[in-house]
């Protein structure tokens, strides 16, 4: 677990990345949401254990839960030296850095940025949203590689779930959404909607309300998606190409709002595992679900490896469970139980 102390100073922590190669940790300030507008990438060397600053961030919009968020390091990074941000950029019509109270809306922003010398530079802008409204929560954020070498990409629904047209239903916008996307921005071309009119042809799979944290199991490929919920229930999801997960007309499996275009009966896909926010699921339970890797390393137990861990923002722990071959989450049990608002959660290097 990483903590501000740990960091020499670090404000609101938001994500961890391992550099590959070295181990340095890398790892994300949220930002401020105030007209100054900045957000830090710091490093702790793996070695020396110094701390540096390796970029710090104009124009992000750090209100609420926006801020930077993600960061995801490519494949080929030894030769590239490309790393990858998630964050909420303010825009002004203008195209600059707007200030608050201006009426230009903010935005979701994937940037490529290459490394030297622990510092990051050279930004690159390889995938912006739409205009957001004025509701700061419900952003996703998560950024991570799979091992086809695409890039996936959790987006919030804008907290858009009581409007008319709740965007995580909407396949003509990017929000409520997981993306794929290749490493220079472009669309692969097995992404299940190319080809296909009025549909965002990033979208890899849809109908969910704050997915912001997802792990890659490396076995399988699939991304293991931790959906935050609303009103009861905590999601796990595995992720399918082309799936609907059916927020807001259901939460988990439960249905949750009248959908004015309900889905087809069968074609929603159900979690493999939820906890509601009471006494629904004993002895689990908790409110703001943050999903976390499936451990594919040797430094614990066997009995570890292939588990599942995942963490609660409010309640304050960290969890762990078997996927079985026929998508459930079984055997969930305790593992810290005082991981004090868990943001996210990564193997280190050595396990």
């Amino acid at each position: 677990m990483i903590s501000s102390d740990s960091l020499n100073g670090a404000a609101g922590p938001t994500a961890v990345a391992y550099e590959p190669g070295t181990g340095n940790l890398w790892v994300l300030e949220k930002g401020t949401g105030t007209s100054t507008g900045t957000a830090r990438v710091r490093v702790r060397h793996a070695v020396s254990g110094a701390v540096s600053t390796a970029l710090t961030l104009d124009c992000v919009d750090g209100r609420g839960e926006r801020g930077l968020l993600g960061i995801a390091f490519a494949p080929d990074f030894a030769t590239s030296l490309h790393v990858f941000l998630f964050y909420i950029r303010r825009i002004a019509a203008r195209g600059t850095c707007s200030l608050f109270g201006e009426s230009a809306a903010s935005r979701m922003r994937i940037s490529r940025f290459i490394e030297s010398g622990l510092t990051l530079s050279g930004e690159s802008v390889i995938l912006e949203g739409p205009a957001l409204n004025s509701a700061t929560n419900h952003n996703g954020g998560t950024v991570r590689f799979s091992p086809d070498g695409t890039l996936l990409i959790s987006v919030g629904d804008n907290d858009t779930d009581a409007a008319g047209n709740p965007l995580s239903r909407d396949l003509g916008d990017l929000r409520g959404k997981i993306l794929r996307i290749n490493p220079d921005g472009s669309i692969p071309g097995d992404n299940l909607f190319v080809g296909q009119q009025g549909v965002r042809t990033e979208i890899w799979a849809w109908g969910l309300r704050n997915p912001f944290r997802f792990g890659i199991d490396t076995e399988s490929g699939a991304p293991v998606i931790a959906d935050v919920g609303e009103g009861t229930w905590e999601a796990v999801y595995v992720g399918l190409a082309g799936a609907d997960y059916g927020y807001p007309c259901f939460e988990g499996s439960a249905p949750f709002r009248t959908c004015n275009r309900a889905p087809a009966a069968g074609s929603v896909t159900a979690p493999i595992f939820a906890y509601g926010h009471g006494s629904e699921t004993p002895p689990v339970s908790g409110n703001s679900i943050t999903g976390g890797p499936v451990y594919d390393q040797d430094a614990f137990p066997e009995e570890y490896r292939g588990f599942y861990f995942f963490g609660d923002y409010v309640d304050d722990w960290i969890r762990r469970g078997r996927i079985t071959p026929t998508g459930a989450l079984v055997d969930v049990e305790m593992f810290v139980p005082d991981a004090n608002g868990v943001v996210d959660i990564v193997v280190s290097p050595d396990g």
